[in-house]
């Protein structure tokens, strides 16, 4: 019994209080070496142990400190650190480490007072070392700026830049710590340049010191505005310590200054992941969930920043928007009070709010937001910037050049967004003509006016009409001239973006922040690449919707508005993302009411104004446009979806999105195609799949998915297992048809598909493919059968890869003029802006003499790129033809404004002689015209003397005034 029990014993694992040192030493080393490669909760799993063991083991509670706040193990942070001083009372860097955090957890009294032993000066300090402790003093003039105490911070910075003078600092701790002074004083260069030395210094020690590396990526980005530079430096930073989230923060900040938002939200994921208790990134995603109305989610995400820091500013300033948004007045003005209590200079909670507000289309609350950040703090350049930007996204021109003035004198470095600015302001006022029309102000560029000012100005007039008739409201415009709604048409679209942005990111055609729409011009794009037209209607219709709802409507519901008033103008102007929709159904991943507005920051973009204005086509059609209208100003109320929902419409959340699906399903009920299965719906699949090994529709709807990622030897795999298991169906020998297809064996290919079509299934892109096939082997017939068939699978195809195309084309090809004319039509009932099938029906109408079709096509081509000398002369000779005088003249006269902007090696005199012939027979037909056709047929003659339409043209024009007794 007794060896037995020695055995047991032995073999028992020893508690923890009761390891070794050698154990100690063991965990110690691990922990040091998980800490380096950025392992911090592993490391901190060490560090556990030995605490747990050794509970005063100062040099394990050192260690754990930092990585216990970078993962955000706050409590751990917070004990260990109030135990080192306990244990190290006297020890310099164990109260440096307590202020950190204490300061971190915003506690910022007992910080300072953990900091008191550190802040007085050696009078009698020797010449080779300071005279007063640069962290300490740093830190606490940090928090005396964070209450708003400048004076204080003033006094603590100073005495940091005159003990420099006195000494050589070399420490990377205290260089950072003077660099932080040199900034307060807007030293910027001497702050970089200190800042270089002690990244010097830190890469003497190992392991190295991130924080010079932070400190500067802060300086590029904050002061020297330079984003790509900061990124550079956030990312040492990274190299330095591995997962540091302070660094990942950084980043995420810089990305967001960079105008690349898909780096940023993947840095701000990455620091969260870290740290899911960063207060900054927590603040920023409480933002974002603020902008998308998710009230309850911001209010527990601020929640949980305030459990941290209770004094956190900008957390305080967005709970103050959070219970203005639910309509809490009360609630949010004592929320203000709170955060003015501990910083009456924090001019950042006002921007932060205003940045929210305009994620919300609340352009005017913004603008007053950043008024009152002036106020608060006159001296911050960022605020007369924010103010600059908001008047002139509103039409208040004079305000926002005086706050960009200011911006640049308070400032040492001028923003490149105000670089930019300034610029774009000179490029408006020298090169751009301003005109007035009795609703608009309009600006365009010189070099574009003459050409399209005869169409802008009635188009516009008839967009207004059609808008403030149905939406019953009269906009009231610029507030330096009432009922008049600013446009500026950019002939450049970096131009556009910069006016809009700031930079020249932005990938929209128009912006419209209700009395002022910005656009690209005619010229900014390619040729058929957008439509001014459609583009400005669209833009037009935000102002009413935002005027409704006093711009605090949903972006779904403007944005889904806007893209509805599009179809509801020309039903040929349809986004025609149809096969994504149909996706989207088959996934069940159509954008819901509650959460609409979420998609669109991210790669749904696109698709949410599709299904957007997909949802105001069917309200419309339920509830008639006066119920939408009922919405919009509830909207402007301020009240909730669901409190809309349920007392405009009668029904709920979940009810309106079912209805909304059920209807847009049997919309979409002809449509055969394959969807393409979203990664939610694919693991749904896989899972069903561990659980039935044999279940056909997981089988199935894998290899299809698996096919369209091009993953091929696992489609193959997901057949072979459908076989092995009996399944049999025909949409295998559509798969397979893929697979062959994908493979080049073609032949293969169509005996699946023919087989899969023999036995029912039908498929749009099996049918293509055959088309395809069919016009190879030149079966013609056979051709057009699949390419009719692979319209009736999918009619709402659209675009290059529209059946139309191809079912004109080979009717063009075996000579049937009509078939041809009759599907390229067709198309362009779904494709407006295909410039080339307009070109190519007018050519084949003027064969037929048919200019009523002519003038059609030529028209909607001028509202698609009026820039095309080609399509005025072409519409100038038929309304010469129609007798249309007037019309001609105009045509004929843009046709040369058009001329005239060429290069003058690229002009031709003959044409410029023909087209002024053409111009002075237009006016011929008027009453008056006698004069101007001489005019024109000399001017014909003194280019091409020999020019025989201008020498008979004259000679009819004289003739014409003899018979007139000489007179007009």
């Amino acid at each position: 019994m007794v060896p037995a029990l020695l055995t047991l014993l032995i073999t028992l694992p020893l508690p923890v209080w009761a390891q070794g040192e050698d154990a100690i030493d063991d965990w110690f080393l691990k922990a040091e070496n998980a800490f380096k490669r950025g392992r911090d909760r592993k490391g901190l799993g060490y560090l556990d142990k030995i605490v747990a063991a050794a509970p005063d083991d100062h040099e394990a509670l050192l260690l754990g400190l930092g990585p216990a706040m970078n993962i955000g193990r706050y409590d751990s942070a917070d004990a260990w650190s109030r135990r080192l001083v306990a244990l190290k009372p006297g020890n310099r860097r164990v109260r440096l480490r307590r202020a950190e955090i204490l300061v971190e957890l915003g506690r910022l009294a007992d910080a300072e007072k953990v900091l008191e032993p550190l802040m007085g000066r050696d009078a009698a300090a020797p010449a080779n070392r300071p005279a007063v402790d640069f962290e300490a003093r740093a830190m606490v003039a940090r928090m005396r700026l964070m209450r708003g105490r400048r004076a204080d911070a003033d006094r603590l910075y100073d005495s940091l830049v005159q003990d420099a003078k006195r000494v050589i600092v070399k420490e990377p701790g205290q260089l950072v710590a003077l660099a932080e002074s040199y900034t307060f004083y807007r030293g910027l260069r001497e702050a970089e340049k200190v800042l270089a030395d002690a990244q010097k210094a830190a890469a003497k020690k190992e392991p190295v010191d991130p924080r010079p590396s932070l400190a500067l990526g802060r300086l590029y980005l904050d002061r020297l505005y330079l984003p790509g530079d900061a990124v550079e430096e956030f990312q040492e930073a990274l190299v330095a310590r591995p997962r540091l989230a302070t660094a990942r923060w950084g980043l995420c900040r810089s990305y967001v200054a960079w105008q690349n938002p898909a780096k940023a939200s993947d840095a701000r994921r990455k620091t969260l992941a870290t740290n899911p208790k960063h207060k900054g990134a927590l603040v920023a995603k409480a933002a974002e969930q603020l902008g998308d109305m998710s009230l309850a989610a911001a209010e527990d995400t601020l929640a949980e920043v305030l459990a941290i820091d209770p004094d956190y500013r900008d957390a305080l300033a967005l709970r103050s928007l959070a219970h203005r948004f639910a309509g809490r007045s009360e609630a949010a003005e004592a929320a203000w009070k709170r955060l003015f209590s501990i910083d009456q200079t924090y001019a950042a909670g006002h921007l932060a709010v205003a940045e929210v507000l305009n994620g919300r289309r609340r352009w005017q609350e913004a603008l007053a937001s950043c008024r009152r950040a002036t106020k608060v703090d006159p001296e911050n350049p960022e605020a007369w910037d924010a103010l600059a930007r908001y008047a002139f996204f509103l039409g208040l021109e004079k305000e926002g050049h005086e706050a960009l003035r200011q911006a640049d004198k308070v400032d040492k470095f001028t923003h490149p967004w105000r670089r930019n600015m300034f610029e774009n302001r000179r490029v408006l006022g020298k090169f751009y003509k301003e005109f007035e029309t009795r609703h608009f102000v309009h600006r365009v560029h010189r070099r574009e006016l003459g050409a399209f000012k005869p169409y802008l100005i009635p188009f516009c007039l008839k967009s207004w009409r059609i808008l403030t008739e149905k939406y019953e409201f009269d906009p009231p415009g610029l507030a330096e001239k009432p009922g008049k709604i600013l446009v500026e048409w950019f002939s450049d679209h970096g131009d556009f973006s910069v006016r809009t942005l700031g930079f020249t990111h932005l990938g929209a055609t128009g912006v419209c922040f209700g009395p002022f729409i910005g656009m690209n011009s005619p010229g900014a794009r390619q040729p058929g690449e957008f439509s001014w037209a459609r583009t400005f209607h669209h833009e037009l219709a935000h102002t009413m919707t935002i005027g409704l709802a006093k711009g605090r409507m949903p972006r779904w519901l403007t944005e889904g508005l806007s893209t509805y008033e599009e179809k509801c103008y020309d039903a040929a102007w349809d986004r025609g993302l149809y096969r994504q929709l149909h996706a989207a159904i088959a996934n069940d991943d159509l954008c819901k009411v509650l959460t609409f507005d979420s998609n669109f920051g991210g790669p749904r973009v696109v698709f949410a104004y599709f299904q957007g204005g997909l949802v105001c086509e069917w309200m419309v059609g339920k509830w008639g446009m006066p119920k939408v209208l009922e919405m919009l100003k509830a909207y402007g109320d301020d009240r909730l979806t669901p409190e809309i929902l349920r007392d405009v419409f009668g029904t709920t959340a979940q009810g309106f999105d079912a209805d909304f699906k059920a209807w847009i399903t049997e919309r979409m009920k002809p449509v055969k195609l394959q969807p393409k299965l979203s990664e939610k719906a694919i693991s749904e699949f896989e899972l069903k799949l561990r659980a039935a090994a044999k279940d056909k529709e997981a089988l199935l709807g894998l290899a299809a998915a698996y096919v369209d990622r091009k993953l091929i030897l696992d489609a193959k795999e997901m057949i072979y297992r459908a076989k092995r298991a009996g399944i049999e169906d025909a949409r295998m020998h559509l798969i397979e048809g893929r697979i062959a297809q994908g493979a080049k064996a073609l032949a293969e290919a169509k005996e699946h598909y023919e087989r899969a079509l023999a036995a029912g299934v039908e498929d749009h892109d099996m049918r293509v493919a055959l088309a395809q096939m069919s016009e190879q082997e030149n079966d013609t017939k056979a051709a057009l059968s699949h390419w009719k068939a692979a319209l009736d699978a999918f009619p709402m195809s659209s675009g290059a890869a529209d059946p139309r195309l191809h079912l004109s084309r080979i009717s063009a090809g075996t000579d049937d003029l009509d078939g041809a004319i009759y599907w390229l039509e067709e198309h362009l009932k779904v494709s407006y802006e295909d410039l080339d099938a307009r070109k190519k029906l007018v050519g084949w109408y003027r064969l037929r003499k048919d200019r009523a079709n002519m003038r059609r096509h030529l028209a909607a081509m001028i509202n698609v790129y009026p820039l095309d000398k080609s399509v005025h002369v072409g519409l100038g000779q038929v309304y010469l033809e129609e007798k249309q005088g007037g019309e001609a003249v105009t045509e004929f006269e843009v046709a040369l404004s058009l001329q005239q902007q060429e290069p003058e090696q690229d002009r031709s005199v003959a044409e410029e002689a023909t087209i002024r012939v053409s111009l002075g027979r237009a006016h011929m037909l008027g009453e008056d015209g006698l004069d101007e056709a001489e005019a024109q047929a000399k001017h014909a003659l003194e280019l091409v003397p020999a020019h025989a339409e201008a020498r008979a043209l004259l000679r009819a024009a004289q003739a014409a005034r003899q018979r007139n007794g000489g007179n007009q």
